[in-house]
């Protein structure tokens, strides 16, 4: 089934047209999806990371983190916080909050070469400690901490999955402030030395704190799911979910109530979803096809709705729009797509969305076609028949 409704323009079976307001975007939270760019605290008021160009040096060009923290569900009244530079051009930064409502941020600092995080100990992040999770023993060309993703165990203590020395790792903070940090290998280059190229990775934890992480394998060239048995995922089981050429990238992943694993992901420009039927991923996967014209170009975001069933949310078409297939049953057999955002380039930068307490979608992106670019878009249903939009971001390119 395919619903179309669009604000910004009127377009296709259902228009609605609403006004903008004047301009004043996983870890343990089933709501979220694997830290991406949008968190949502308890009371539904959302969280963001947006990093913009702070100078040109040598002609290369340096990114600063701003925190943005909304005091109200439609982010009209919030504040803009620096947090510090990156280091180089991007940083791969993701958010997720603490079980106490606190902003952690992972990122890669690309000039130091190493996985960092910064860790705040209020909402405001008003005293935040600059961590460095995996660094290189030795000098090395290759980058240590691209593409991280976020999670926290029961206890509180970061987790993260990313990309370095040509492997997935695995980084396990043995405590909130990850003053001992464990860090491991948990799948490999080829023989021949092809590295595992996580492109994207996407990490969530069981009730048992035991990590799955999906991500792209490079040397073989499809998606793959690293399944733990343990927090330490000292043996892990690698599952090859689907064998396609060119699948897995830009890989989102969440647990379904019953614990297995679902992942969204492309494959070239079609938008797939992979259905594991057990929480280990050893029985029948099943991959729905939901749609052959995703351009989204970062992860996917991917939602558990209340009832259990998947949301995903991604960029479409040329020029780009945003559209939500919201799966109806467990088995996503006859999705019901929305256009949420008829554009146009809306969607293909800084794409992230959560769920909030109702079920109802927070989108977050930043649309080039206007002047301050930056998107909150709060749906007052979960089919996003209603919603505010409020654009805002000359605060954030000037922030102090």
């Amino acid at each position: 089934m395919k619903k179309t409704i669009c604000w910004l323009a009127l377009c296709g079976v259902i228009g609605v047209l609403i006004a903008l307001p004047v301009s004043a975007q996983d870890g343990g939270d089933a709501r979220a999806i694997t830290a991406g760019k949008l968190a949502l605290t308890a009371d539904d008021l959302p969280v963001f990371i947006v990093t913009t160009p702070l100078d040109e040096v040598a002609n290369a060009r340096v990114d600063v983190m701003n925190l943005v923290i909304c005091a109200t569900p439609d982010c009209q009244q919030r504040e803009v916080r620096v947090l510090g530079n990156t280091g180089g051009p991007t940083s791969d930064p993701v958010i997720a909050l603490t079980p106490e409502g606190y902003p952690q941020i992972g990122y890669f600092h690309f000039k130091d070469n190493v996985l960092s995080m910064l860790i705040c100990t209020d909402l405001r992040c008003g005293d935040p400690i600059f961590a460095v999770i995996d660094k290189p023993e030795d000098p090395t060309p290759f980058q240590i901490g691209r593409n991280p993703a976020l999670a926290f165990t029961t206890a509180g203590n970061p987790v993260l999955s990313y990309y370095g020395y040509l492997a997935l790792r695995l980084a396990v903070c043995a405590d909130p402030l990850c003053e001992t940090v464990t860090t491991r290998e948990i799948d490999y280059p080829l023989p021949d030395g092809f590295p595992v190229s996580a492109q994207t990775t996407a990490l969530v934890l069981d009730g048992q704190d035991a990590p799955r992480v999906a991500y792209y394998h490079g040397g073989d060239d499809n998606l793959k799911l690293a399944v733990c048995d343990a927090l330490d995922c000292a043996n892990p089981s690698i599952v090859t979910v689907d064998e396609t050429p060119g699948a897995g990238k830009f890989a989102a992943l969440a647990l379904t109530p019953a614990g297995n694993p679902i992942i969204a992901y492309r494959v070239g420009i079609e938008l797939r979803l992979a259905l594991c039927m057990d929480a280990l991923c050893e029985q029948d996967i099943k991959i729905v096809t939901l749609d052959t014209n995703a351009i989204t170009t970062q992860r996917v975001p991917l939602l558990i709705g209340p009832d259990g069933d998947p949301v995903v949310v991604y960029a479409r078409g040329e020029p780009p729009h945003i559209e939500m297939a919201i799966c109806n049953d467990a088995a996503c057999s006859d999705p019901a797509v929305v256009v949420v955002d008829a554009g146009p380039y809306a969607g293909n930068y800084y794409l992230a969305a959560a769920l909030d307490s109702a079920g109802n979608p927070v989108i977050f992106h930043y649309n080039p076609a206007y002047d301050d670019g930056y998107q909150l878009i709060r749906c007052a249903d979960p089919v996003c028949e209603s919603a505010s939009v409020t654009v805002f971001g000359e605060e954030i390119k000037n922030a102090p």
